[in-house]
């Protein structure tokens, strides 16, 4: 596979999941899946800022974050410019817009576990089958059992916490409206991300989508205005918080995703993901957040036994033709 700082692409052929080489993929992914838990608890920590604006900020730094990165890298300015005009970018960014949105609703509706356990089943069973039927990446792991057997157990451990309604708070209506398209969002979005990334640098079509998000975000806060584009609850505080979200989940992170993906190919890293309701979980814990009900004591953990196994390479797996 390519540099992660350009552009992407490898097939079944790539390496085998865990040689001394891809020990970095690995923990670049859990490094990934621990700072986009950290989102669900700045959501839980900002609850007056308004929607729109907690989302659209956190955007406008992330991009920032990967055109420095670009600038760094040595990418003339001129490049920068490249495939705005392409249909994908557009697309990749309401994806992105309507993504972060349902996050934030379904987070502040149903709770942070709820809502990682939803993106859990975008990361382990969407983005792998997209990938794999598109790209053909890491197909091979789609035939075996453990792989199976794993998917199986991460999306029964998500099922069993989310339907039970006992990871936070209890499950009402509105909220599993909110949290039924996050799995197909999540999964739509990394794998768009990835198919391009075979032509472009992962940086500069992360910054586009994060950029095109925003600049989409702008016309749906100025008609929806109130409550959803209030500026009303934002302080000196919240700002810092939502840069440093910005930081962490929409530069940082998935920049570690990304990076994983040019490692390990992009189901590796996807299903790795299988962490975040694990980190979130602990998190809510540790800032007493919000009471954890007898679901999750079982469910998360059995989602990311789940993740685990999946990611395992069983003896003689090496890739099929």
């Amino acid at each position: 596979m390519a540099d992660p700082n350009g552009a992407m692409g490898g097939g079944p052929g790539t390496r085998r999941a865990f040689p001394p080489a891809a020990t970095g993929g690995v923990l670049a992914s859990v490094g990934a899946a621990f700072l986009w838990a950290t989102y669900y608890v700045f959501l839980l920590l900002l609850p007056k800022v308004s929607p729109l604006v907690l989302t659209l900020l956190p955007f406008l730094v992330g991009a920032l974050g990967f055109f420095a990165l670009l600038a760094f890298q040595g990418s003339p300015v001129r490049d920068w410019s490249k495939g705005w005009a392409h249909w994908g970018t557009l697309f990749r960014g309401g994806l992105l817009l309507a993504l972060q949105v349902d996050v934030v609703l379904a987070t502040r509706t149903t709770g942070a576990v709820d809502t990682a356990l939803a993106t859990l089943l975008g990361d382990v069973l969407v983005t792998p089958l997209l990938v794999s039927a598109n790209l053909g990446s890491g197909a091979h792991r789609l035939r075996w059992r453990s792989f199976q057997a794993g998917i199986g157990l991460s999306t029964a451990g998500a099922v069993l916490a989310i339907v039970g309604g006992g990871a936070v708070s209890g499950l009402r209506p509105e909220g599993m409206l909110l949290l039924l398209p996050l799995p197909v969002l999540v999964g739509v979005y990394f794998a768009s991300v990835a198919r391009r990334a075979e032509k472009e640098p992962m940086p500069r079509l992360v910054a586009q989508a994060s950029a095109t998000a925003a600049l989409l975000g702008l016309p749906v806060g100025f008609l929806l205005g109130g409550a959803w584009f209030s500026a009303s609850g934002l302080t000196a505080g919240s700002l810092g918080v939502l840069a440093v979200m910005g930081l962490t989940s929409f530069f940082v992170a998935p920049w570690a995703y990304f990076y994983a993906a040019s490692r390990l190919s992009l189901v590796v890293p996807a299903v790795l993901q299988a962490l975040i309701p694990v980190f979130t979980l602990l998190l809510v814990l540790a800032f007493a957040l919000g009471p954890v009900g007898p679901y999750a004591w079982v469910g998360v953990p059995l989602a990311f036994a789940g993740g685990v196994l999946a990611v395992w390479e069983p003896p003689g797996g090496a890739p099929l033709p």
